[in-house]
């Protein structure tokens, strides 16, 4: 019953039914007409269609507001004075009004406005005995469903047109929605009953009528007249009891706890969870029994424990002439809680009766293939449902009396012993049968027995987990294959078989696509077979081709509050559904409203960053934290939150190398968590040590196009895997083929004297500019390259000096970089200029045991360098006391007349010798 939220898509209606003439002045009647885009009688004064619908909507009007509006008439004319009523907008409407009206037209547009708007809203009211004169109030709702109506005969009759709901309410006076107006009428130990006309309503119709606790609902929801069920239809779930959803052919009364959309139900027909009562002899059209050709009677008990005061559960009678028919539900057990009790407890603090009428293409819930193998309605034809037709009338509540009976119907043409009988005992929880206890599987299993051909019980046989018969054995994939062979056109055994991966069905393979194509094909309201056929990447239905993302817009379109659908949806970019585009991101964030559960979808919102579920914000860690709790063995999330920082899961605090452990514990093909956990310098993983260079290696074996791995692996100086030896130069050039952006691993090669990538041989130049073609920052690669006399990056040149200058410009504290500059002559350097002197206290102060700043400094005269004033021989003694090779430091030296380095005295000669020595080894 998931696809139930069609009670808001109803189709729309022709504008004469919804507002009957003599409810509403001439001039509303063109107004709207107009709208509508029906031909006018006489032509008229233009009026923007999107005025419309605020008119019906619009809150009546305060003392205010009416002068305002007198004062726009006393300048235009009463039908557009009816447009500003509607909008609110006085000020902008009066400005093309008319001149001359009186105050009697504002008179006479209000009246017709509120006549309007309450007629619209309050079509009527009926006696309900035992209760009092009730008023209707028609739903608000979306879309088409807004200007459905709910017709009231002077009798009390209720003619609901296609896509119209309504509310009992002790009173109605149009404007505002007031939650507390709703009727609340207690029913524990009482009998609701009334007479229904079904008026023709065919297969894809739903005639209901149900009761919700609309009187506690303080929340306006997404429709703004406080409607809640247990499909959140309109976005707020409550407990929900549907006394009838019925057609011409098929009857249904189930129980619903808040957040149960499917509940617990009884009746004929549909593939919906529901106890099957009776068959088709017995109901619809003609038939023995309940002839849904003509009016009878229905009657819901809800009796109850005169001890306890607990419910007994809920027991519908359905009457014509001396016949009657009975569908109860008295088990009813929902994620622990005890149904029955609960909705016992609703029904006491009082629930509001609705009515309804909509239609859908994918009602075989209620009207497809029922648990006995029928199929009341093949296929869905909701053009075909009357825009008119039925009737509900007689409305009474009264004190229940008489016995609580089990659901029972003229049954005695079909065996006691038959397949179906045995297969409902299943259905129901099984029991004890003539002093024998039967499990739902041994029940299923006796179906069979009866009948090898049963479709149903082989399904449900499936569905317990498979079994023995005949004393064979049977898994779960032989049951759907069993089942499909006993009816080729057993949708939900297609369904279940593709769930399993699909299988062989009289001697034809059918892969897991071909089996939703073929559910889908036959029930095409299959949510789960639309979701799965996405997930198989789409297919063609009838001829018609569905891609990926269609499919999961086909499921959404059936339930907006399909999880799955939401989920899949976002696999594929997000997508337009009912009019409205959802990016990916909106998509996780409605799965995860939709059910919080779903781990992977709290995963893929945290890959986009975080996001609001349920009015609440989680940043991205926070969801990678509620994956990792709901599914602690999800590596990814693990490795995710490691990218993160880490974060607490489950009160617990784990650091980045905790997450990194823990995602390779569970799952170690991850090839960066491995590249991670090396950087770390490695850990301990389900028992085994492993250091920087195996993590290394490991992230490779994973996957041989780690880039980064490579890195690590060539930064260790190599290694032997998998029969083979990588050199240094090899590692740094795999990690380049692995990624051409690679700039460490340009930079890397560029210190082993270049190499040959891809076949092509490169120079320490060429991977110099390569490295800074990938990364424009790194302020060591600008250093050589200036070193190398400048080169073209990105099709740019750059001089020595302009090479030194954006490695300054990278990185402050480059001592060699802003000694080259130096060496240049100096230069502009974040808008302000260096000279050589400057350049060489500035590399002096980012490394003072740089010799070769030392040296240029003594060249510049010396200078002062940290608050200390060096002389130009003091700039060459430090040089050479930390580089005794420099043969320019000796000439300097030289040139000061010589001095003391290391503690030894040198004079002019001796200076000069040393750096003829130095200049004869080099």
């Amino acid at each position: 019953s998931s696809v139930r939220c069609c009670r808001l898509r109803a189709m729309s209606v022709p504008f004469d039914q919804q507002f009957p003439m003599s409810a509403r002045s001439m001039e509303s009647a063109q107004l709207l007409a107009h709208a509508e885009g029906e031909e006018e009688p006489q032509p008229r004064r233009q009026v923007v269609p999107s005025l419309v619908p605020s008119l019906v909507a619009r809150p009546l009007l305060s003392g205010r507001r009416k002068r305002a509006l007198a004062a726009a008439i006393l300048g235009g004319g009463a039908l557009l004075a009816v447009a500003a009523y509607a909008t609110g907008d006085i000020s902008t409407t009066a400005a093309s009004m008319r001149p001359g009206v009186g105050v009697r037209s504002f008179m006479q547009a209000h009246e017709a406005a509120e006549a309007t708007t309450k007629s619209w809203m309050c079509p009527g009211s009926t006696n309900f005995r035992g209760v009092g004169d009730l008023e209707l109030v028609k739903a608000n709702g979306t879309g088409t469903s807004k200007d459905a109506v709910i017709h009231v005969a002077s009798d009390g009759t209720l003619a609901p047109h296609l896509g119209g709901r309504g509310y009992f309410g002790e009173k109605c006076s149009g404007g505002a929605y007031n939650y507390s107006a709703y009727k609340a009428v207690r029913l524990l130990g009482k009998t609701i009953q009334y007479t229904v006309d079904l008026g023709r309503a065919g297969c894809g119709c739903n005639v209901a009528f149900y009761l919700t606790p609309m009187q506690k609902n303080e929340d306006p929801t997404e429709c703004g007249d406080y409607y809640c069920d247990a499909n959140a239809v309109c976005g707020v779930r409550c407990d929900e009891v549907d006394v009838m959803e019925a057609n011409y052919y098929t009857w249904r009364s189930t129980l619903h706890l808040a957040n149960d959309g499917d509940g617990r139900g009884s009746g004929l027909g549909g593939t919906g969870i529901h106890e099957q009562t009776w068959t088709a002899k017995e109901y619809g059209p003609e038939a023995d029994c309940i002839n849904t050709s003509k009016p009878f009677e229905v009657r819901a008990h809800f009796p109850m424990n005169e001890t306890t005061g607990d419910m007994l559960g809920m027991m519908v009678d359905l009457i014509q002439g001396d016949c009657n028919l009975t569908a109860t539900v008295d088990k009813y057990s929902f994620q622990g809680v005890d149904g029955i009790k609960e909705l016992g407890q609703s029904l006491d603090g009082g629930m509001v009766p609705i009515v309804s009428y909509w239609s859908s293409s994918a009602l075989s819930w209620l009207d497809g293939q029922d648990n006995v193998g029928k199929n009341p309605c093949p296929v869905d034809e909701p053009r075909k449902c009357p825009k008119t037709g039925p009737k509900m009338s007689d409305f009474k509540v009264s004190n229940f009396s008489g016995s609580f009976r089990k659901s029972s119907a003229d049954l005695s043409r079909e065996p006691k012993d038959s397949p179906a009988m045995w297969h409902r005992f299943g259905l129901n929880g099984g029991g004890d049968v003539d002093g024998d206890q039967y499990d739902p599987k041994n029940c299923f299993i006796q179906s069979i027995l009866r009948d090898p051909n049963f479709t149903y019980g082989w399904l449900s046989l499936g569905n317990e987990g498979g079994g023995e018969v005949n004393g064979t054995s049977y898994t779960v994939l032989e049951c759907y294959i069993k089942a499909i062979e006993a009816d080729m056109k057993n949708a939900d055994a297609w369904n279940s078989l593709g769930g399993m991966g699909g299988g062989a069905v009289g001697g034809k393979n059918y892969t897991k696509r071909d089996c939703f194509i073929q559910t889908l094909a036959l029930n095409p309201g299959n949510i789960y077979s639309w979701n799965g056929l996405g997930m198989e990447g789409g297919g063609a239905i009838h001829g018609k081709n569905y891609s990926k993302k269609d499919c999961f817009i086909e499921a959404l379109k059936l339930d907006p509050k399909f999880a799955f659908g939401w989920n899949g949806l976002s696999g594929e970019g997000g997508g337009q559904v009912s009019g409205k585009n959802y990016s990916r991101k909106e998509c996780l964030e409605k799965a995860l409203e939709a059910d919080s559960s779903l781990s992977y979808a709290w995963n893929g919102l945290g890959s986009q960053g975080g996001g609001v579920v349920a009015g609440k914000n989680y940043s991205s860690q926070e969801c990678f934290a509620q994956t990792l709790e709901l599914d602690p063995k999800n590596g990814y999330a693990w490795n995710s939150l490691s990218e993160r920082g880490g974060g607490t899961v489950d009160g617990r605090n784990y650091s980045v190398k905790d997450c990194l452990l823990k995602a390779l514990q569970f799952d170690d093909s991850l090839s960066y968590a491995w590249k991670a956990l090396g950087d770390l310098g490695g850990g301990v993983i389900n028992g085994v040590s492993f250091d920087c260079l195996q993590c290394f290696v490991k992230a490779v074996q994973m996957d041989w196009k780690n880039s980064y791995a490579w890195n690590g692996i060539g930064v260790k100086g190599g290694a032997t895997f998998g029969g083979k030896t990588y050199t240094k130069k090899q590692c740094f050039i795999w990690a380049i083929e692995a990624d051409r952006n690679n700039a460490f691993a340009w930079d890397a090669l560029n210190k082993e004297g270049g190499g040959t990538v891809a076949g092509k041989n490169y120079t320490t130049k060429d991977c110099l500019i390569h490295a800074l073609a990938a990364n424009p920052d790194l302020s060591y690669a600008w250093n050589s390259l200036g070193g190398m006399g400048g080169g073209t990056v990105g099709g740019k040149k750059y001089s020595k000096r302009d090479c030194y200058l954006r490695a300054v410009w990278a990185d402050e504290k480059n001592t060699y970089a802003w000694t080259g500059l130096g060496g240049q002559g100096g230069g502009n350097v974040a808008g302000k200029h260096y000279n050589t002197k400057e350049c060489m206290v500035k590399a002096l102060e980012a490394d003072p045991k740089n010799p070769f700043a030392w040296s240029g400094l003594g060249s510049a005269g010396g200078g002062t360098v940290d608050g200390t004033e060096y002389s130009a021989k003091e700039c060459f003694e430090h040089a050479l006391q930390l580089n005794p090779s420099l043969s320019f430091a000796w000439k300097g030296l030289a040139k000061e007349g010589g001095g003391v380095v290391s503690s030894v005295p040198y004079g002019e000669q001796e200076c000069l010798a040393k750096a003829g020595a130095e200049l004869s080894l080099k």
